[in-house]
């Protein structure tokens, strides 16, 4: 059964390891450099902040007794919602995990009384069709991405 877990700073090893890895990245047009000097200013912007602005956590399996992605929202003031993400190493895709994540994050979100989210996917990316199995719903287009939202 997976869970959230919010991590320690010293955990910020587990974000850099998929950030870095080439096949869990290969949507994303490549990695994302992850340097450890980057890790307090991102934990400082991300971690502990207040969760009706933003919340990051490692997506815990505790089956296998290991951390198997990352989930975040954090609110956009240009598309007036909670931006959501979500990043399963490529190894465990098709797991359930991102489908777990996303349905624990909502959790997190209503205990802040959000109540919806917003999915912003490239055009072309396979995510498209994760976020409406959700049930996420094709809110409109930009010039890059298909946005879609959910409302819960």
């Amino acid at each position: 059964m997976a869970r959230l877990i919010v991590p320690e700073l010293s955990e910020m090893n587990y974000r850099k390891k998929l950030l870095e890895h080439a096949g869990t990245m290969s949507f994303h047009h490549g990695t994302v450099p992850f340097p450890e000097e980057e890790w307090p200013e991102f934990y400082r912007e991300w971690v502990g902040k207040d969760e009706k602005d933003r919340y990051f956590a490692y997506i815990y399996c505790g089956g296998c007794e290991d951390f198997t992605g990352m989930v975040s929202y954090h609110y956009d003031e240009n598309e007036k919602g909670h931006v959501v993400d979500v990043l399963v190493e490529k190894a465990r895709r098709h797991c359930g995990y991102g489908s777990s994540g996303i349905r624990l994050l909502q959790d997190v979100a209503k205990q802040n009384d959000i109540s919806r989210f917003i999915a912003p996917v490239e055009k072309g990316n396979d995510a498209a069709a994760f976020f409406e199995n959700l049930g996420f719903t094709k809110d409109h287009e930009t010039a890059d991405a298909v946005v879609y939202t959910l409302e819960f």
